[in-house]
């Protein structure tokens, strides 16, 4: 039991390590999509500062304000869906975070388990010792009892030998 604790114990520190390099990993990633994304967005800034110029010469200011908000409208959805894969990724870890919980939470049940069992055992083993020992010392009062018994015995055919042998002397004499 304490080698499948130590087992369970490896495995959630294993979980644990997989889980801290897939969260630096998905830091990394995340940081490189932000520089990725900023690199995009001043490029198209950019980019969008040269259209509007040139649409402003050629179309004027109505044209460059329809182009503007359309580069503001592919901005906006582009910020959208990179905050829809930080929620995905978040809810991911959410699932994951919730596992190692349920995981910890059965280990504990285990363990709580296992010292009632152990405490349980002790109690038995408390009873059947206190058994024990009042049978031994009801033998040993036996025993002293039966010595005593036979001391008194052998004290009483002592006496009735020296009297056997007093009248038997008396009667020689």
């Amino acid at each position: 039991q304490v080698s499948q604790r130590d087992q369970a114990l490896e495995e959630m520190k294993r979980q644990h390590y997989i889980a801290e390099q897939k969260r630096q990993q998905e830091q990394l990633e995340t940081a490189q999509q932000q520089h990725h994304h900023q690199a995009q967005a001043m490029h198209a800034e950019a980019s969008w500062r040269e259209r509007v110029g040139t649409l402003e010469q050629r179309c004027g200011v109505e044209e460059s304000r329809r182009v503007g908000a359309e580069v503001e409208t592919e901005a906006a959805a582009a910020r959208a869906a990179k905050l829809g894969a930080a929620l995905s990724r978040c809810e991911a870890r959410q699932v994951e975070l919730e596992q190692l919980l349920e995981i910890e939470t059965q280990r504990q049940r285990d363990a709580e388990r296992e010292r009632q069992e152990v405490t349980g055992r002790a109690s038995l083993l408390q009873k059947q010792t206190a058994e024990v020992t009042r049978e031994a010392e009801e033998k040993l009062s036996d025993q002293v009892r039966l010595r005593v018994k036979a001391e008194a015995e052998r004290d009483r055919m002592r006496d009735a030998q020296e009297r056997s042998d007093s009248a038997a002397e008396a009667a020689r004499r």
